[in-house]
């Protein structure tokens, strides 16, 4: 059985045992789904806007009207911090939808193998 009867121990060994549960594998397996594309494009849109801000000063030190004050990288900057607001949001919605029922039934899974010790 996965889980022992003292006390002191039990919360580690029922910790071992969630990673051994199907339902824990398939939450695994849906957060990473979505979190690594997210990172990647977050990560892409932070090196968009370091170029823009450095190596690429030519383009993103222009301005975007000609009688304006915002530069294209001061414009992309604020895109920039919308967007990662926007994926947080999408983020929390998307887990609060799918992932919380699913943790659900992981702790539900976790109790019925405390029970059965």
């Amino acid at each position: 059985m996965y889980l022992s009867k003292k006390k002191g121990n039990s919360s580690m060994i029922e910790l071992k045992a969630a990673h051994e549960l199907d339902v824990f594998k398939k939450l695994v397996r849906m957060r990473a789904r979505i979190i690594w594309p997210l990172s990647v494009f977050l990560v892409l849109a932070l090196a968009g806007n370091l170029y823009l801000m450095s190596a690429g000063s030519n383009i993103g030190g222009r301005l975007v009207s000609e009688n304006g004050v915002i530069t294209i990288a001061l414009a992309y900057s604020l895109g920039l911090i919308f967007l990662g607001a926007s994926a947080a949001v999408f983020y929390v919605w998307w887990a609060n939808k799918y992932l919380d029922p699913l943790m659900e039934k992981v702790c539900a899974e976790i109790s019925k193998l405390g029970e059965g010790a």
